[in-house]
């Protein structure tokens, strides 16, 4: 919209925008998941940015997914069950959330 702040360069203001950093997930999601909402890219190894790279190396790959399998099947109320890992926010981890990877391996964002 005219007029509007876009700090992404996309085609909606950051009023109308739900993903300001365009890495395919919501700003709701990356604020659920502990991300950053505005960068799709870490710039350091402790910088969470983009969702489906869990080991923060800029890469969407089988070592992210591999990280699942011990908690798979955990929900919410579990002591060892780890937000970062609900991709698919429904405080469980799950197949639904290793799923969001699908089209992603093998990508990066650099």
């Amino acid at each position: 919209m005219a007029g509007q702040e876009n700090t992404d360069g996309d085609r909606a203001g950051d009023p109308c925008d739900d993903d300001h950093d365009n890495d395919d997930f919501a700003d709701a999601v990356e604020l659920h998941l502990g991300t950053d909402s505005l960068d799709n890219c870490p710039n350091n190894p402790s910088h969470d940015a983009w969702p489906p790279d869990i080991n923060i190396d800029t890469r969407a790959d089988v070592a992210d997914v591999l990280l699942f399998k011990p908690l798979i099947g955990l929900h919410s109320d579990d002591s060892t069950f780890d937000v970062r890992f609900d991709l698919y926010p429904d405080d469980m981890i799950n197949v639904a959330d290793v799923l969001m990877h699908k089209l992603l391996i093998d990508t990066s964002y650099q």
